[in-house]
């Protein structure tokens, strides 16, 4: 919290303001994301076939790693791999 003050008092109020994040930029956009959801929930035991069909819906060539992450990184059933 200290260090929110001592740098609004040095640089203003922009420099509370949030700083562009490093790296690279999502995938899957916030709006995307309920579709990317429904096509889960019909293909949870075969996250291939769902990052198919992400790609013909969305256009978003993505890997079944990628999407395991998204979808633990947004807290979405527990365990994507299947396993019991």
């Amino acid at each position: 919290m200290s260090r929110w003050i001592d740098s609004w008092r040095k640089e203003g109020i922009d420099s509370l303001l949030e700083a562009p994040k490093p790296g690279r930029p999502t995938i899957i956009k916030e709006s995307e994301w309920r579709e990317v959801v429904d096509i889960v929930k019909e293909e949870i035991r075969q996250l291939k076939r769902a990052v198919e069909k992400i790609f013909k819906k969305l256009g978003k060539r993505i890997s079944v790693d990628t999407l395991k992450r998204i979808l633990k990184k947004k807290d979405f059933l527990g365990d994507v791999s299947g396993n019991p």
